[in-house]
């Protein structure tokens, strides 16, 4: 399932009107109520008990936009689409993935992370890293690798014209 695009789950509406209606209600309380599971690094986790990951960001720049504060709900991911479905929250931040069900019940904003099946190697991310200091360290890390491989492979022809 977390293989699949993953997307920011906007709004749990139905019709247009009610993102009106959803606006107003977060205006008048002044928050954004925002779901997550807070235990999925780099996009959402906690570090030193402080909920901290690129959604976070996201949340807080959502809720800038908006003139209001977030507020965080961590939860389990089982409850975190009932609970958007029910008012509880009014948007998950929580790499969500888009299916024909869920797209009859809830709104979908476009993809901010879009990820595929690969395979997997071990690489050491720093728990403290987000955003782009992350995206830095490993397009770097990426260019680097990518480097010696053309020098063995430059090696292997100069030794091959040589003989």
């Amino acid at each position: 399932m977390r293989f699949l695009p993953r997307l920011l789950m906007l709004v749990s509406l139905a019709a247009p009107l009610a993102h009106a209606e959803l606006l107003d209600d977060v205006h008048q309380r002044g928050a954004l109520r925002i779901a997550l599971e807070g235990t999925y690094p780099p996009f959402n986790f906690k570090q030193g008990g402080k909920l901290t990951g690129f959604e976070t960001e996201l949340g807080e720049l959502l809720a800038a936009e908006l003139a209001v504060k977030p507020e965080f709900v961590t939860t389990e991911w089982s409850g975190i689409l009932a609970g958007l479905q029910s008012g509880k929250y009014d948007i998950a931040l929580n790499q969500v993935s888009v299916n024909e069900q869920r797209r009859k019940v809830f709104d979908f904003s476009e993809p901010y992370t879009i990820s595929s099946a690969q395979s997997v190697s071990y690489t050491h991310l720093r728990a403290h890293e987000t955003g782009r200091n992350l995206v830095c360290r490993l397009l770097l890390e990426k260019k680097k690798t990518k480097e010696k491989k053309n020098k063995k492979k430059n090696k292997k022809t100069s030794s091959h014209i040589i003989q």
